[in-house]
């Protein structure tokens, strides 16, 4: 199997593995084998946005064997979670309602939480700070319609707000700890996460921890316009959203400058071919060096400012107009340097995010 980065609303998902030509069928599933398979197969299968059509050729007898698997492996990993996975499509493909949910009550069972079918939800908070937000959002709508570390399609949700009202989509209220995206893995990982929560109805509102503390009036009464928002419309406006759906504009692709043939004709019968490399300043053509102009947006605040980057540091403290001089060689410089409009950057060692609005060199 391969993984993909894009979204597709249909995907065709191939398993080639099967009986060799004396008939013994080897469980040789590559990376699906390790420690940290179930992380692959989750994230081939929630690419898919609306359908996935399977095609294995691995034994019915074997995969449906399931239940036999996940004591084996004690966790729903590795090739365990594989057959489950194509018994529960086996299920589904095939009307079998009381195959599906054999296979999703096994599963349930085999977790290290003792938790049944019918109660993925109501888990222990997982810190004071989810604590504080989740007695405070109980004082105003009561526990009927809150969700405490939900698990959806794979993925764990820390407080989810349900008005049940037909229509209104779930909000999933995210509390970003101190220690929030430690690295730009995690921060990736969870902006692929909300993305697949989001195609799934979800709408997202995060409060982050520092600015709690700091003023959590002013917190509260951002959650409370939020939820008031969705339930009332149904939407949420740019400005009433702490949430940064917009870093998914564009997939992050990488590419090597490409090498130029060209053709210089010399007479009717001869053609001679050079490759010129590419100019370093080509390739750099819109990427912020140590004397650009950046307008940035923070991510947490959606303040939004412009500054220069400069070489002199006695130069740092000054502005003009609204732009301030910022040293290249400061934390935010050195962020910086390299981005080009569009990317997403982490600022020094707390979860300050920003997104590059425009670039001038």
């Amino acid at each position: 199997m391969r993984t993909f980065r894009r979204r597709a609303d249909i995907i065709i998902l191939s398993t080639t593995y099967g009986p060799n030509k004396d008939g013994k069928f080897a469980h040789r599933f590559g990376p699906l084998n390790y420690s940290k398979g179930y992380k692959l197969l989750n994230v081939i299968i929630t690419r898919a946005k609306y359908k996935i059509y399977m095609c294995s050729s691995i034994p019915e007898e074997v995969f449906l064997e399931y239940k036999s698997y996940l004591v084996t492996e004690k966790a729903n990993n590795k090739r365990a979670i594989l057959f489950s996975y194509l018994a529960y499509a086996k299920a589904v493909s095939e009307q079998d309602n009381e195959g599906r949910i054999a296979v999703l009550t096994a599963l349930a069972e085999n977790t290290s939480v003792s938790v049944s079918f019918d109660t993925f939800r109501g888990m222990d908070l997982e810190s004071p700070f989810e604590e504080e937000v989740y007695q405070f959002l109980v004082s105003k709508y009561g526990t009927e319609k809150l969700i405490a570390q939900l698990q959806y399609a794979g993925f764990r949700i820390d407080i989810v707000f349900d008005s049940g009202i037909a229509g209104i989509p779930k909000i999933a209220i995210e509390c970003d700890g101190a220690k929030y995206h430690s690295s730009e893995e995690a921060y990736l990982y969870d902006l692929h996460r909300q993305r697949i929560l989001e195609d799934h109805g979800f709408v997202f509102h995060r409060i982050w921890s520092t600015n709690w503390w700091r003023n959590q009036s002013r917190e509260e009464n951002k959650i409370l316009k939020f939820i008031e928002q969705i339930v009332e419309k149904g939407s949420v406006s740019n400005e009433s959203s702490t949430d940064y759906s917009f870093a998914f504009k564009n997939n992050i692709v990488v590419k090597k400058p490409e090498r130029h043939v060209v053709k210089n004709k010399v007479e009717d019968t001869e053609t001679i071919l050079t490759v010129e490399e590419p100019l370093e300043k080509i390739a750099e053509t819109g990427r912020i060096n140590k004397q650009s102009r950046v307008k940035f947006r923070y991510l947490n605040t959606q303040q939004e400012m412009t500054i220069n980057l400069v070489i002199d540091e006695r130069l740092k403290k000054e502005k003009t107009g609204n732009i301030q001089n910022v040293f290249y060689k400061s934390l935010l410089g050195v962020a910086i340097q390299g981005q080009k409009v569009g990317d997403v950057v982490k600022v020094g060692m707390q979860e300050n995010y920003i997104e590059i609005l425009s670039v001038e060199n």
